[in-house]
């Protein structure tokens, strides 16, 4: 989820209305979001930077073994967040939806 917005409220309903985008481009969809789950941090267990890195292709990352639930936390994050402008560029201009491949090309960007 990516890029809320504010939809404000009516006279007769006050309340405001939060929504956010999933995916990026002509395909992204809008999201009402509950604004206590869009907040909540979530804990989230990634691989080893340095194991991502030393990998040269989409496959290679693809083999790097997923931490279990008991391993440490390596980021805290929220479910919502706004992606810098380099890194949705990098996304929209990827011939590919692949994951993997998409870490590869937010890396060359990166690193540009």
């Amino acid at each position: 989820l990516h890029s809320p917005a504010n939809l404000g409220g009516t006279r007769t309903r006050p309340k405001n209305k939060v929504a956010a985008l999933v995916g990026l481009g002509p395909q992204a969809t809008v999201e009402k979001l509950d604004e206590k789950h869009a907040v909540k941090l979530i804990d989230l267990r990634c691989p080893n930077l340095n194991l991502v890195d030393a990998e040269a292709t989409a496959e290679g990352i693809k083999s790097i073994p997923i931490p279990d639930n008991t391993a440490v936390v390596t980021c805290e994050a929220a479910n919502v967040f706004l992606p810098a402008p380099w890194l949705k560029n990098t996304i929209l201009d990827s011939d590919t939806d692949c994951p993997f491949e998409l870490i590869l090309s937010a890396r060359q960007a990166k690193n540009e």
